[in-house]
């Protein structure tokens, strides 16, 4: 009998040691949790904090007048109920439209699209920013950042290369995250900036990979847009530092 419980207990100790990670894996949440409130506001922020995430990515945008916001798209027509290209619009314009009845209009009705600066604002001590650079001044936008603190509370990736050099000069001592598939492409980057974050699939990511980025104190962030618990689990066993993911709620149940 003293045998059987004994094989039961190493049983559990070795399923349990198979399904959890080997270490803590930090949860960056695309667009807040967008499946539980309309992307890029704050409830949708406040959502994925309460599901686990210790990072919230905001897109940056500017409207014509120079005003930053937090948007994804380039236009206003599906997540609000305005139209045209968000740089063509001014403030006033944007700041008067509705970003929540298109998910719900029961509970989100008179949402708006919130300013960069309300985020930060609404974060600060609460959450870490991933900052997805789409257009802005960047001078504005660095500033913005010390002054709300979240200089050393934050990471940016910039889609155009030559966002990113600019950027590097303009705020040498903030986190950069970049894309690649194998070390050859991060050491691109590391003629062009000193990353600390690298994304990349989870099936690139190969212990050479892992070890190269850890000796050049490179964190690895699995992109995990996937909607399955597969996606997740197969991210946590790649050994990677972070997940970006979309649904911090699903996340939240493997790591029970």
């Amino acid at each position: 009998m003293k045998k059987k419980i004994l094989f039961i207990l190493l049983a559990g100790i070795l399923l349990a040691s198979c399904s959890s990670p080997q270490h803590p894996i930090e949860v960056v949440v695309h667009r807040g949790a967008n499946d539980l409130a309309p992307e890029n506001t704050l409830p949708s922020a406040d959502s994925a904090l309460a599901h686990g995430a210790t990072w919230i990515e905001v897109d940056v945008r500017v409207s014509k007048d120079g005003v930053m916001y937090n948007l994804h798209d380039e236009t206003l027509d599906r997540t609000t109920n305005g139209t045209g290209l968000i740089g063509e619009c001014t403030s006033e314009y944007i700041d008067k439209l509705d970003a929540g009845s298109w998910y719900d209009e029961r509970r989100f009705k008179g949402l708006h699209v919130p300013t960069i600066e309300t985020m930060l604002e609404g974060l600060k001590g609460r959450a870490n920013v991933f900052f997805d650079v789409k257009d802005c001044n960047l001078l504005e936008l660095a500033d913005l950042v010390r002054r709300t603190g979240f200089a050393d509370k934050s990471f940016f990736w910039f889609g155009r290369e030559e966002m990113l050099r600019e950027f590097v000069q303009i705020a040498p001592e903030m986190k950069i995250k970049v894309n690649a598939a194998d070390i050859e492409r991060i050491e691109y980057w590391k003629t062009i900036c000193n990353p600390s974050i690298v994304e990349i699939h989870a099936d690139k990511i190969t212990p050479d990979f892992l070890n190269y980025c850890h000796r050049n104190d490179i964190k690895v962030m699995v992109g995990a847009q996937g909607e399955s618990l597969d996606d997740y689990r197969t991210a946590i066993e790649t050994g990677a530092d972070m997940i970006n993911l979309d649904k911090p709620e699903l996340f939240e149940q493997l790591m029970k």
